[in-house]
């Protein structure tokens, strides 16, 4: 799928919340339409055979730092044993590979295939080519997008608070992520359905109230789409229905 939009004068893609919303279920109309019929959870499984992406495991950092990365070349990636002795890995170019360990957190397993998964839909012309950009990390002479450890688990919920090309890079990505994972139109259905049985009279969640229905809503919708319920917090937020109180600014 090519992308239909403006570039900057770095190779770029310029997209906004709503971009992404409509790039999202275009993606996923192609490559697994009956989950815009029916909610359902993503099959990152199948989206990467249909992207015809191969997903690798190894670890990749001593002390888990590294969730996963994407490489945009043929190389041979430096790694570590179990013993975290220093070992490697060949990749070829759209190789995903997540760190092994990740295994123990399924939820941010399948957060981080389908993140590196959108830097490739994303970001690989800006990284392909040598007279835009060329990512480096930690060892000069490799290509390729190196995913850390977040806290936020995923996306600055406020775009302008992105300034330089990695931070709107990672915007992006995560953005795209949660949007693939929990498409904007079966996300609401479900998240309507879930605050009505539970006796919600509009699909509003206000931050900060105590109301023990909030953490049923992220729970249901969390085992729903198999997410964690930060994923599904932040989903709430970036699409209007979890807000702070009048006058409040915006917080995780």
């Amino acid at each position: 799928m090519k992308l239909q939009c403006d570039f900057t004068a770095s190779g770029l893609p310029i997209l906004d919340q709503e971009d992404i919303e409509v790039l999202a279920e275009d993606i996923l109309r192609e490559k697994q339409p009956d989950r815009l019929n029916e909610p359902s959870a993503l099959d990152v499984e199948a989206l990467l055979i249909k992207l015809n992406l191969v997903k690798k495991e190894a670890i990749l950092s001593r002390n888990e730092s590294i969730l996963g990365l994407i490489s945009f070349r043929e190389q041979t990636l430096p790694t570590f044993e179990e013993d975290l002795s220093y070992a490697s890995i060949p990749v070829e170019h759209g190789n995903i590979v997540i760190d092994s360990r990740l295994k123990k957190i399924p939820t941010r397993y399948r957060f981080t295939v389908v993140h590196e998964l959108a830097h490739w839909m994303l970001h690989r012309t800006y990284y392909e080519n040598p007279q835009k950009r060329d990512y480096f990390f930690r060892h000069i002479g490799f290509s390729y997008v190196a995913c850390k450890k977040d806290p936020k688990e995923y996306g600055r919920k406020n775009p302008k608070e992105a300034q330089t090309d990695d931070e709107w890079v990672e915007w992006q990505a995560d953005n795209l992520s949660g949007a693939l994972l929990m498409p904007r139109s079966q996300f609401l259905k479900v998240a309507n359905a879930i605050m009505k049985e539970l006796g919600y009279t509009e699909p509003k969640i206000i931050a900060g109230q105590r109301d023990p229905r909030k953490a049923i809503v992220l729970e249901r919708l969390a085992v729903f789409f198999q997410v964690s319920k930060r994923s599904v917090k932040i989903r709430l937020r970036t699409l209007g229905i979890y807000v702070e109180p009048e006058g409040i600014g915006n917080s995780i």
